[in-house]
């Protein structure tokens, strides 16, 4: 949690002095003035300017040490998937995914695909 220096309106609410907010990076990769269509995965999104502008690996002096581990695994696991299993595909409408109530994170509870 962190706490109001000063009253502020942030998306239409009034957060007053010395209230507790709690910010959500989540929050920031679905900012459509960055992103188009923020809602929908698009693995063929190149971002304008930076190489990098979502913050799902942080930001910074606090930037994940593994971020380049991380990309790169998911290279390889999904092109591995994707290779062995062309017609992948959600096996509900994308409506229909249950998120998990976790604040801090963008979870879902289930993702069922047809193989």
């Amino acid at each position: 949690m962190r706490y109001a220096t000063e009253d502020a309106e942030i998306g239409g609410e009034t957060v007053r002095r010395g209230e507790a907010v709690m910010p959500s990076l989540v929050a920031a990769n679905y900012d459509p003035r960055m992103f188009g269509d923020p809602r929908r995965l698009d693995i063929t999104r190149v971002p304008d300017g930076r190489r990098e502008t979502h913050v799902g690996l942080s930001h910074g002096m606090h930037y994940c040490l593994g971020a380049a581990l991380a990309r790169q695994e998911s290279e390889v696991a999904f092109e591995a998937l994707l290779r062995r299993f062309p017609g992948l595909s959600l096996a509900v409408n994308g409506d229909d995914l249950e998120r998990d109530l976790n604040p801090g994170a963008w979870r879902l509870k289930a993702l069922p695909v047809k193989l």
